[in-house]
């Protein structure tokens, strides 16, 4: 009977040993599959932070998660870099390697404008109420900054997605010549929330 049972347990041990083998090589297989990861995604993010990361597209590059940055950060085109609120010195750093001179931010506060200011990059502030529609002087500030500035810019609300998303479906429209359509899908791909954010999505209309 002792050994009956022996060998029940050997082939129970092989039997999970075997599963977690297999397990294992479906979840390699799926990672392989998967695009490789830009080098600027393979930055080391804090282990706590609880980020969800849209979908890849074709009208924008997935940058992801970056040290010194809340959320994640996409690039609309070789201007345009979308993202979290900057919560270190090393944000900037990485700013200053993508080559971005100006920070447009929704969401300014005076440790921003100090690593700005050190780092010799230009601050615009375009400060916004989620829950009202953007000014109209607010917007055409935005939209005459990436008019009149040379260089690529880097524009962020607290998480990214809902007041800098609206002002980055505003270029999308207002530079770039997209439909208005065409323009709130991809915010909505990207963390916007088209119930809730209505009232900022049709101030960004052409008139």
């Amino acid at each position: 009977m002792k050994a009956y049972v022996d060998r029940l347990g050997w082939l129970v041990a092989m039997g999970l040993a075997g599963v977690t083998v297999m397990g294992l090589i479906e979840l390699a297989e799926f990672y392989r599959r998967q695009d490789p990861p830009d080098a600027v995604s393979r930055a080391t993010y804090p282990a706590e932070a609880d980020v969800t990361l849209p979908p890849r597209g074709e009208t924008y590059k997935l940058i992801g998660r970056q040290v010194g940055f809340l959320n994640f950060v996409v690039r609309y085109d070789d201007r345009l870099y979308r993202g979290g609120q900057l919560v270190s010195d090393g944000g900037i750093k990485t700013l200053r390697k993508w080559g971005v001179r100006t920070i447009l931010s929704v969401t300014p506060d005076d440790s921003e404008r100090k690593y700005v200011a050190a780092a010799g990059l230009k601050l615009v502030e375009l400060p916004l109420d989620k829950q009202k529609p953007v000014p109209k002087q607010t917007l055409r500030k935005f939209l005459d900054t990436i008019e009149a500035e040379r260089g690529r810019f880097y524009l962020h609300s607290l998480s990214g997605c809902r007041r800098a998303g609206a002002l980055a479906a505003a270029y999308r429209i207002h530079v770039g010549g997209w439909e208005f359509d065409k323009a709130v899908f991809e915010f909505g791909r990207l963390g916007g929330c088209l119930k809730d954010d209505h009232k900022l999505l049709e101030s960004i209309r052409k008139p």
